[in-house]
């Protein structure tokens, strides 16, 4: 038999949370949230210590690859004033070397009117770029008379150093090709004057490539056609930089 009082009892009511439970919660809360703010921090701090060191191995690996590359080796060709000159008078300098012919009639120009503002925007920079020196080697010293090769170097950079062989065939001109990896073909050509005359003539197929090269004559980077004038003044600026510090 059920006590008489058991409808009347009052309903049951969970206590109330009291401001010392409340404040617990929020610590715990924060306390979350600084646990997953200092793992966050930390893996960034990992993260960025790996990428500096492989930057750093990267960098290594740059530094020990000068003179590696089998390009350009002791040459000796004649300057535009008949004298022998080799690259052994630029021993202890900086050089931007380019293959090239007086009578292209677009992409010489090109190339070397952006290779004579980036060397002047270099060699304003002091120190060591101020050593920086530009070297032309004509492919075609059968039609590039030595006047005809200071007038066409007179146009980009009265400095720079106009070079060549005896003709076409020299050996000495063969073999630093060779040794560049640079390569000219003749393409035979004709063509008709006004009066009817056919007049024999050629041109020539050539790598349009430069060179930046260390004061031991070695190898530092190409320099492509495709570079704009800034491109190639950061370029030569990095290789310089970096054949420096690799000398350390």
């Amino acid at each position: 038999m059920r006590p008489d009082n058991l409808n009347n009892r009052e309903p049951f009511e969970f206590p109330e949370e009291g401001p010392e439970k409340n404040e617990q919660s929020n610590i715990m809360i924060y306390f979350f949230l600084f646990c997953g703010g200092a793992l966050g921090v930390l893996y960034f701090v990992q993260k960025m210590n790996r990428m500096k060191q492989e930057s750093l191995q990267k960098s290594k690996t740059k530094t020990k690859s000068f003179g590696k590359a089998d390009i350009g080796k002791d040459w000796e060709l004649v300057d535009v004033n008949g004298t022998v000159h080799s690259s052994k008078a630029l021993k202890g300098q900086y050089y931007i070397i380019y293959f090239g012919f007086g009578k292209c009639p677009d992409i010489c120009p090109n190339s070397l009117r952006k290779l004579a503002e980036a060397k002047k925007k270099v060699t304003a920079k002091g120190g060591v770029f101020s050593k920086l020196k530009f070297v032309f080697v004509s492919v075609d010293p059968d039609r590039d008379s030595p006047e005809d090769i200071r007038r066409f170097l007179s146009n980009f950079d009265e400095t720079m150093l106009g070079v060549t062989g005896k003709t076409n065939d020299d050996p000495a001109l063969k073999k630093m090709l060779k040794d560049f990896r640079i390569y000219s073909t003749k393409i035979d050509m004709t063509r008709t004057e006004p009066d009817g005359t056919v007049i024999k003539d050629y041109s020539l197929d050539h790598s349009v490539l430069s060179y930046l090269m260390s004061p031991t004559n070695e190898y530092i980077t190409h320099l492509g056609s495709s570079l704009t004038s800034r491109d190639l003044v950061d370029t030569i600026v990095e290789g310089i930089q970096s054949f420096e510090d690799s000398q350390l």
